[in-house]
This record gives structure tokens, sequence and C-alpha cells, in this order.
């Protein structure tokens, strides 16, 4: 699950229900899955939105699997990073201690 507020997965599930740390409270929304068709060729078509800009479809690379922004995104210099697990541990520790997102 993602929270709407902060875009951050939501870290702790508790009996009250999800929790975040952002400061206005939760807001739940789906991760979404996306359908994907294909011939076989070298395009395809898909129906899950840009990470950026969500009124405009991602882009679907067909050789590594993976979406990237819509191309209107990337022109503004939008781009797919992966994070190292290090960064990620201090990140959700830095946010645990009240640090805010």
């Amino acid at each position: 699950m993602i929270c709407d507020r902060c875009g951050l997965p939501i870290w702790r599930e508790t009996l009250e229900g999800p929790e975040c740390t952002c400061k206005e409270g939760p807001s739940i929304r789906p991760v979404l899955e996306a359908t994907i068709v294909t011939d076989g060729g070298p395009w395809c078509s898909h129906d899950m939105p840009c990470a950026v800009f969500s009124d405009l479809h991602a882009v679907y690379d067909l050789n590594s699997g993976i979406f990237k922004p819509s191309w209107n995104a990337q022109a503004e210099g939008w781009v797919l990073v992966k994070v190292p697990p290090w960064v990620r541990r201090f990140l959700k520790r830095y946010e645990r201690k009240g640090h805010g997102c």
C-alpha cells in the first residue's frame, strides 16, 4: 500500500489500520496492477499511468520489463532510479524517529 499524501510505502500495519509517518495521517491507495497486451512484436499496449503525471501513460520498456515515466516527464528530466538498500534503511530509520516525510 502507498500513502496518497506523501507517496511513500506504508511502513507499518497496526490493529487500527496502516500507519504512515506523514503529518496529515495516512490516505491509502492500492498498488496498481498493469494489464499488458502484446503480440510478440516490438510494441505493446498497457494501462499503467505515469508515476509523475497520472493523467499520462507510463513508458513500458520491453527489454527490462520496467515502467518508466511518461515521455513528457522524461523530457522534463524525471528518471527512474534504483535506491541502494542501505539508503532505504537509513531513510526508514530517519522517518521513524519523527523527522517527517
